[in-house]
């Protein structure tokens, strides 16, 4: 359970919790394609002490596979922002641009269980 104490040992920006959910009615179900699917999801604090978590599909090493193939961008390089250090880490650079917000309570106490007084500070 995340206390306020420990929420504020954070530093602004930083990822504090990740992990893998399964798009479905009986766990986070964000949309009603991909059913079934791998949802990667991070929690992020915020600048004005305030956090979000964001969610993307957990299948975007595709992605970056599909931008680094040279086929695609026959003779020139690819652009080097599709090049990341690490699958892992594109995934997650990825999923906190671009990531969907989890506004719905109940999921994000399923994600990231903490005590009210941290879930005041969530930015919806």
């Amino acid at each position: 359970m995340l206390t306020l104490k420990k929420f504020e040992e954070f530093n602004s920006n930083e990822v504090f919790a990740e992990g893998i959910a399964i798009n479905s009615p009986e766990e986070i179900y964000m949309t009603d394609r991909n059913v079934g699917k791998e949802l990667f999801w991070v929690a992020v604090k915020g600048y004005a002490n305030d956090w979000a978590i964001y969610m993307c599909w957990n299948r975007l090493t595709d992605v970056m596979i599909t931008y680094t193939n040279k086929e695609i961008f026959k003779n020139s390089q690819p652009p080097s922002k599709y090049i990341p250090k690490t699958n892992e880490q594109y995934i997650k650079d990825y999923c906190i641009s671009s990531g969907d917000k989890v506004r719905n309570k109940n999921y994000i106490q399923k994600l990231v269980p903490c005590k009210e007084s941290v879930l005041k500070r969530y930015r919806y």
